[in-house]
């Protein structure tokens, strides 16, 4: 099914009963990037009760679409970080966040004078494809990113033509100081930088680069809006530093046994995604709600 646009319409009084947000690869799909039975029946009772089910990943909706089949049991999908959002019931794209000319070439040569390899990615729906720059420098994950996905990128030549695109995606190999990120944060404070460790290699550390005020928290705050779901009725789960905005924004958070132990230090820990953390995290989440009514 191709993706298709819809407009942004009025924000109306939902009868969901509750909304749950869970991030996708590391917390809710296990090692071998499939759904458990356990979780999948979880998230399906879930719907059955009124709960509106959300995956908020830092995956393309053409990326998702790999790992999801039909009967995916999720009503919506936050993307590409909080980017875009869509409707899963037909792939409606409900919103979608942009950086513009001028952003784009100030972040590329702030991005080449701290030799940071980096892909920029085309503007939604067309995210999954990019071009590359690479500074020369070894950089064995960023090396795996391009191969895994050579069929949708190609060398950066020309930023003139560049008007639009959805993000960034800078990568420092293990031995890189982290350091650098907060360096380009107060170099580029008028945009979001979020920070996730790498799904490869689970060693370095990306850079994503948005349009200000883009990240996982503030889709889930415009979700909850348009649909009329109070905050209070909120739930979230991840894995890593590109939850963080989500974690804080909801009522209930936990991370899997498998997050950075400065997050599991900040909010409740359940089992890992292996182990089916998100089905735990969604009983604790129930068994609070019914004490609390």
């Amino acid at each position: 099914m191709p993706y298709t646009s819809a407009h942004i319409i009025s924000r109306r009084t939902s009868h969901a009963a509750g909304i749950l947000f869970s991030d996708l690869d590391g917390t809710l799909l296990r090692s071998d990037h499939t759904l458990s039975p356990i979780d999948k029946k979880t998230l399906e009772d879930l719907g059955k009760q009124g709960i509106v089910r959300v995956m908020a990943t830092g995956r393309s909706l053409h990326s998702f679409r790999l790992v999801a089949d039909s009967d995916f049991p999720a009503d919506y999908i936050i993307f590409s970080t909080g980017a875009g959002v869509a409707s899963l019931q037909h792939f409606d794209i409900l919103k979608a966040s942009a950086l513009k000319h001028q952003e784009i070439t100030r972040t590329a040569h702030i991005l080449r004078d701290a030799q940071i390899d980096f892909m920029l990615h085309y503007s939604i729906p067309h995210n999954h494809t990019f071009a590359f720059e690479t500074q020369g420098a070894p950089n064995p994950d960023f090396t795996t990113r391009l191969s895994m996905n050579s069929q949708w990128g190609h060398p950066l030549e020309d930023l003139g033509h560049w008007m639009e695109a959805t993000q960034f995606v800078a990568i420092l190999p293990p031995w890189r100081d982290v350091g650098i990120i907060d360096e380009i944060r107060a170099e580029l404070s008028d945009l979001s930088i979020i920070r996730a460790t790498s799904p490869f290699d689970h060693q370095s550390t990306w850079m994503e680069i948005f349009p200000r005020y883009v990240s996982k928290g503030t889709a889930a705050a415009w979700l909850c809006d348009r649909l009329g779901i109070l905050p209070e009725d909120s739930m979230s789960i991840g894995n890593d530093y590109n939850d963080l905005e989500l974690l804080e924004h909801t009522a209930h958070s936990y991370v899997v046994a498998n997050a950075p132990n400065d997050l599991r230090k900040r909010f409740s820990t359940v089992a890992s995604n292996d182990h089916n953390g998100v089905s735990e995290a969604i009983d604790a989440w129930l068994n609070a709600r019914e004490t609390h009514d």
